[in-house]
Order: structure tokens, then sequence, then C-alpha cells
């Protein structure tokens, strides 16, 4: 989910606001609900076309989040762009 603002936190809760909006227009779960807290992980400024680059170069990688939270990238313009990591810790104990 991709939300303009002039902080990553700003930008976090406008899209936690806009899932829980759309989740209760459609009357079905809301998929943010469950995450509390997201992550910068390239501190890097992307552009749209570099960002989707990064998420098919890395969408299988480890990258380090703690559970509940959302990896975010920043993009031009004041735009943060949130996505869930698709790693699968294996329980290898």
């Amino acid at each position: 989910m991709v939300a303009k603002a002039d902080s990553a936190k700003k930008a976090f809760l406008i899209c936690k606001e806009k899932s829980a909006t759309w989740a209760e227009y459609d009357n079905e779960p809301d998929p943010l609900a469950r995450f509390k807290r997201y992550k910068i992980v390239n501190t890097n400024v992307l552009t749209m076309d570099l960002a989707e680059a990064y998420l098919d170069a890395f969408k299988d990688e480890d990258l380090k989040l703690r559970p509940n939270t959302l990896a975010c990238l920043i993009l031009e313009d004041s735009y943060y762009l949130f996505f869930e990591s698709l790693y699968k810790k294996e329980n290898n104990v």
C-alpha cells in the first residue's frame, strides 16, 4: 500500500486508516489490522520502478522483520510503500 505524507509514521497511519475504511465498506476483515509497526528496509529514495524491482528481488529474502511488522520503502515525492515480506522462517530447532 502506498501513501503520501511528510513522514513514514504518518504514511503508516494513513495506510492503516485507509485499510480499515475499505475493509468496513466491503464488510471484509482488515488486512492491515494485525500490523503494529513498520521498518524502513532501504533508506534510499526510490522511483516506483526501482521499488518494484526491489520487491521482485527481495520478495523471498529474510528482511529481519519482527512479527506484525510491515516493510517500508521510501519513494519520490514523499510517498512511502508498505508491504508484507513473503519470507517464512523455517523451524529448524
